[in-house]
């Protein structure tokens, strides 16, 4: 539909939110360079609390390969990840913009049927491009992890309290919301997605195939994308997150240890 003055025109899903808009182009603007500077800002600031982690530790006298240094490294930069979104959100007074509350039932229901898609997805999409011949890159997190088994377990309690909550807060409760505001829902999700999918690059290491690894990380934060915009709680897609993260781990830990 377009209003009276022809410079905005929208499809909107039946509550009201456009599938896709077109108009306002201090928005579209807005939406797209303040998502950009905003991840990439938000990972120099997760790579500057890295940098004092690290010094606290050298001043502590602890190893930089130690499973200890490891923990702070990975706990500190999620937790650096974390600041700048929080920060745009406290300068721009725009708090209603990320929505959060308490699971209600139907977000719990939501949660079950998204984790279960999520994995089958994951594993289906992982089984594909396999046969395909595309092994996909392996996380750096997981290969320090195969030298120290034990690390898989102590990145459980990062997943729930930072990792996924940091990724989820900047990717679908900031960046989304600004995109969605900005051109739509589909564009919000898929903007969103896209750069969620390529910032994982950065964290690959030679072996494997990092389009395969980028593709199903894309894949994964629009599940994610959709589970947050049909819910509009930031809360279901960080519980997925951290379920498929804390699956990811304890598979990894049973496979390194010879448990399975």
């Amino acid at each position: 539909m377009a209003d009276d003055s022809g410079s905005h025109t929208s499809i909107r899903l039946p509550g009201g939110r456009p599938l896709f808009e077109f108009g306002n182009a201090e928005q579209r603007r807005v939406g797209l360079i303040h998502s950009i500077l905003l991840v990439l800002g938000s990972f120099v600031c997760g790579g500057l609390f890295v940098s004092v982690g690290a010094g606290a530790l050298e001043v502590a006298d602890v190893g930089p390969n130690t499973p200890t240094a490891r923990v702070v490294e990975t706990a500190t930069n999620f937790l650096g990840l974390a600041v700048l979104p929080l920060a745009y959100l406290a300068w721009r007074e725009e708090w209603s913009l990320v929505g959060f509350s308490g699971p209600s039932r139907r977000d719990i229901g939501t949660m079950l049927v998204g984790a279960v898609a999520l994995v089958a997805f994951m594993l289906a999409g992982e089984r594909l491009v396999t046969a395909l011949g595309y092994e996909p890159a392996a996380n750096a997190a997981v290969e320090t992890g195969r030298e120290n088994p034990e690390l898989f377990l102590y990145y459980i309690p990062i997943v729930l309290l930072l990792n996924s909550p940091a990724e989820e807060l900047l990717f679908r409760g900031v960046v989304q919301n600004l995109l969605r505001r900005a051109y739509g829902v589909i564009p919000g999700i898929l903007g969103a997605s896209a750069i969620f999918g390529l910032v994982h690059y950065s964290a690959l290491v030679a072996a494997g195939s990092a389009g395969a690894y980028v593709v199903l990380a894309i894949g994964s934060g629009i599940i994610l994308g959709v589970l947050y915009e049909y819910t509009e709680n930031l809360l279901v897609p960080i519980i997925v997150h951290a379920v498929w993260n804390c699956l990811v781990y304890l598979s990894l830990y049973a496979e390194t240890t010879g448990v399975l």
